[in-house]
């Protein structure tokens, strides 16, 4: 049986009947579905809880083991059990429009095992709505009073676990691409590159110190995502099949090109740079690029591309 690491207990606003729990930098496919009819959905590195009611704040309880915890008691409402990746190990507390708190919870970075338990979420439903139609005025203070009454009634408990510990993401950003461009180059600014080859099919290299990529422009402005790891990041799944390169990064800062299918000269290649979007220490990396797959609520036609570099050893 596990034992009790850490623990740290939190007032929830939320918003939309919702809040949600997961690593703060999540990227692709991270982000969690809407919780609809049931009270949780679950993403890769998130999770968004369904709350009973946006008036009154719930208790939230984050726990760290280092194992299995105990089932607990079994006067809960509701318990599930899912499986989170964090890359960065820093929980943020999304509170939907009322924005996230950072680093409520930090953990080592990995696969975690993670069980969800709720108490009281019809109990405080009920209870505030029968607040609601009690006919006192919503400004004054009996009704005030009654209301904060219910605050922390309704109960959630994450208990997190590890399952297997990863390499740490270390930073990332991401980008829109322009649209009517063929192909992206990813160049160190001190490759000085002049002259691009034709559009392949496939990912290529150009020189030590770059890499081009077609891109199919479905549906929309592409979205680029790049990160930085410590060391090999967990591998895609079957459905996101990836392309792995190495590249040198004498200065390590990287510009991103947009560029026509033909040959590009020095004219196109300047006319389509966003300079230094990404900072690396300078090195020899290892370089994956993925197409992802639709985040919750966006168009499955949208093309996704995920660029991760990590040092070669």
């Amino acid at each position: 049986m596990g034992e009790l690491v850490a623990a740290t207990d939190l007032r929830v606003q939320p918003d939309h009947h919702m809040f949600g729990i997961g690593d703060q930098t999540a990227g692709f496919g991270g982000r969690a579905p809407l919780p609809g009819r049931g009270w949780l959905g679950v993403g890769s590195s998130a999770v968004l809880i369904g709350a009973a009611e946006d008036l009154v704040c719930p208790a939230l309880r984050l726990e760290y083991w280092d194992g299995e915890p105990p089932t607990g008691p079994p006067d809960h409402e509701a318990q599930e059990t899912t499986s989170l990746l964090l890359p960065t190990g820093r929980l943020a507390l999304d509170e939907i429009t009322g924005g996230a708190v950072p680093d409520v919870f930090v953990l080592p970075p990995g696969v975690y095992a993670l069980r969800i338990t709720c108490w009281n979420r019809e109990r405080v439903r009920r209870e505030f709505e029968a607040l609601c139609r009690g006919g006192l005025d919503w400004d004054g203070p009996e009704f005030e009073a009654a209301r904060a009454g219910l605050a922390g009634q309704e109960r959630y408990l994450f208990q997190f676990w590890l399952q297997a510990p990863t390499s740490a993401l270390l930073g990332s950003t991401g980008v829109l691409i322009h649209p009517g461009y063929d192909r992206l180059g990813i160049t160190d600014s001190a490759a000085r590159v002049t002259l691009i080859p034709p559009a392949e099919a496939e990912p290529l290299t150009v020189g030590p110190s770059s890499v081009l990529i077609p891109m199919e422009h479905q549906h929309g402005r592409p979205a680029l995502r790049m990160e930085s790891w410590n060391g090999p990041p967990p591998a895609p799944g079957p459905d996101h099949p990836g392309k792995q390169l190495r590249l040198h990064l004498p200065s390590g800062r990287l510009d991103l090109l947009h560029l026509p299918a033909g040959p590009a000269g020095v004219g196109e290649i300047s006319a389509g740079m966003i300079p230094r979007i990404f900072d690396l220490p300078p090195g020899d990396y290892e370089l994956r690029l993925t197409r992802r797959g639709s985040e919750p609520g966006e168009d499955a036609r949208k093309e996704r591309q995920l660029i991760q570099f990590w040092p070669i050893r």
